[in-house]
């Protein structure tokens, strides 16, 4: 039996189950943010105390730095924002999770900004700036370092490009835009092509060196005294536990004594929290008992 036909596994029919599944999938952060987003925009005056400026960061308003992220300037740029946020935030939660995606979407924002400011400050342009095109950008790179040969296709383009070409596509285009705004000033109403090289840059730097170290705290998976002794190997035996590579999060050692039970767990956090949440352990946990489920199965 897959992880998919088991009763727990299945969302249920109906508003109530409905709602609940909302509640309890790691994508919801993705909702939380555009709605933040769209009421942001539809608030009057956030811009004058949200969105970033030179002249704000020396005002020392460090916060403008995370709050322009949800601010836009108009019905056309929030709409484009959002529907990028919405494809590209979903799919980087699914493979990483919530608090990945919280702190790429954040962090790329700030870094994007940073960029962008000190750039123009360095030619001697004011810097203004609102959107989350920096952040977006900062999540779809993060992605590229996942899957870089991922085939993609855009339209009205009628063949496909892999993930890594779009995204030097993406680079080449914004560095030639960033270079000409340098040579007059940033309006309200420009594009911070900087910016979401900045951004960017934050995506392939975490998806690179600190992706792979961001876990939250693992389950440890105990023998139980109900179930009978496994017969000693190199792999369940406590005198032999796991040893997390170089680059890997140091995780608490698994104890195989019921491949079923254990796999019950691993699926349960899986639909609390999504896929990526997995630990490399309890990766293992979910291949190993796999195996062992169709075995028995035979």
């Amino acid at each position: 039996m897959g992880a998919n036909d088991r009763d727990y596994m299945r969302r249920d029919s109906g508003w109530s189950g409905a709602n609940a599944a909302f509640w309890s999938d790691p994508e919801r952060i993705v909702w939380v943010f555009i709605a933040l987003s769209t009421l942001l925009f539809l608030l009057p005056g956030a811009g004058e105390w949200g969105a970033f400026s030179s002249r704000a960061l020396a005002r020392g308003e460090v916060w403008r730095l995370v709050t322009y992220q949800f601010i836009h300037g108009g019905f056309l740029h929030v709409l484009l924002n959002m529907l990028g946020l919405h494809f590209v935030g979903r799919t980087v939660v699914s493979a990483l999770g919530a608090t990945q995606f919280a702190l790429i979407y954040l962090a790329g924002g700030v870094c994007g900004a940073l960029f962008e400011w000190l750039l123009q400050s360095a030619a001697g342009r004011p810097c203004a700036i609102v959107g989350a095109s920096a952040s977006i950008s900062a999540l779809m790179f993060v992605f590229v370092t996942i899957e870089p040969r991922l085939m993609v296709r855009i339209f009205p383009f009628p063949f496909s490009f892999t993930l890594v070409r779009l995204a030097w596509g993406f680079v080449i285009l914004n560095g030639l835009l960033g270079l000409m705004s340098l040579t007059s000033p940033v309006s309200s109403g420009g594009t911070a092509y900087l910016a979401h090289l900045g951004g960017a840059l934050y995506g392939i730097v975490h998806g690179k060196f600190f992706r792979q170290r961001i876990t939250l705290p693992a389950i440890r998976f105990t023998r139980s005294s109900k179930k009978r002794k496994p017969s000693p190997s190199p792999r369940s035996s406590p005198s032999a536990p796991y040893r997390p590579r170089p680059g890997q999060p140091n995780v608490i050692d698994a104890q195989f004594s019921d491949p079923k039970a254990d796999y019950n767990e691993v699926l349960d956090k899986i639909n609390r929290e999504g896929i990526g949440s997995l630990t490399p352990a309890e990766r293992r946990i979910l291949e190993r008992a796999s195996e062992n489920l169709g075995r028995r199965n035979d």
